[in-house]
């Protein structure tokens, strides 16, 4: 009874020795994550964050259409910094695909590939890619900021600036047409309900007409 309850306490730890240790190095996916949102990519992504092992952060990045079909390419720019010395540098897999998984370098940047994204909101997945080798060295990492890299950001902004005006016009003016049938549409109900008022009524009125001659 006693090495029966010893054997399921050690098969428990195993257990939970697998999931915080192993999963987290060969599914980077199922760590635990902190989440956050970047909304307009022609301004920085400012909002410092560490890495550690076993932590992932994810960054949902909403990206337009026009700036895939109009960009060659796709640069991220990374700026992160190790507490200490080491070559464990972050990973950043995209879309939660591990064919879209790209290893940071002492150059900071990524060049992304297009296939890769999609026009709307697209998951970074950030973490650190353990190296047994380093895992004596391992070191924290910071990530300060983020950027895309746009040959022409100015030029950017004023074609998605125009764009969402162009979109806001659009839908105001669906509103006011779908409002416009509306009235439209209720103006005559209650005109055909108007006429069938009067014809009730002189039908009433015919009906009560006293006969003079019998």
């Amino acid at each position: 009874m006693v090495a029966n309850k010893l054997n399921k306490v050690y098969s428990d730890k195993i257990w939970i020795f697998i999931f915080t240790i192993l999963v987290p190095i060969f599914f980077p996916s199922f760590s635990f994550a902190n989440t956050y949102r970047w909304e307009d990519i022609t301004e920085p992504f400012n909002s410092e964050f560490e890495l550690i092992d076993g932590q992932n952060v994810t960054i949902e990045i909403r990206i337009p259409e026009l700036v895939l079909k109009n960009s060659k390419k796709i640069l991220l720019y990374i700026d992160q910094t190790t507490i200490q010395s080491s070559s464990n540098y972050p990973s950043v897999q995209i879309n939660n695909s591990i064919w879209a998984t790209y290893n940071l370098s002492n150059s900071k940047f990524l060049n992304i590939k297009k296939k890769h994204l999609h026009a709307g909101a697209n998951k970074f997945n950030f973490y650190l890619k353990s190296d047994n080798s380093d895992r004596g060295n391992s070191a924290d990492v910071t990530i300060k900021e983020i950027r895309f890299d746009f040959a022409d950001i100015e030029s950017l902004r004023e074609q998605l600036a125009k764009r969402k005006n162009l979109k806001f016009r659009t839908e105001v003016s669906v509103d006011n047409k779908s409002k416009e049938n509306s009235d439209i549409k209720k103006s005559k109900e209650h005109q055909q309900k108007q006429n069938s008022l009067k014809k009730l009524k002189d039908l009433k009125h015919t009906t009560n007409v006293p006969t003079l001659f019998k």
